[in-house]
């Protein structure tokens, strides 16, 4: 979540995608490789048919949310895409 609390438009309930991102970068460090992997496949679902992402998801509904196409929400996909890659030196 970008932020918890209620606003002029309610309480949040939409995720914030490069907030998703960098949980996923946490877990990858902390050595929660494997659920860092599931969490990055997870977030695959929520392309579009171009590989684009949005700002924002709804997590129960799908639904996207926010602005299109999202260059936060793409720079964390493609950064978190390069952390979870085997290094070149491990080829």
């Amino acid at each position: 979540m970008r932020y918890v609390s209620e606003d002029e438009f309610g309480s949040p309930e939409p995720a914030f995608l490069i907030c998703w991102f960098r949980r996923t970068d946490a877990w990858r460090v902390f050595d929660r490789r494997d659920e860092a992997i599931d969490m990055f496949s997870d977030a695959l679902q929520y392309r579009n048919r171009h590989g684009l992402l949005v700002e924002d998801v709804h997590l129960q509904t799908g639904q996207l949310y926010g602005n299109f196409a999202q260059t936060c929400s793409m720079a964390g996909f493609i950064l978190t895409a390069i952390r979870l890659s085997q290094s070149w030196e491990d080829r």
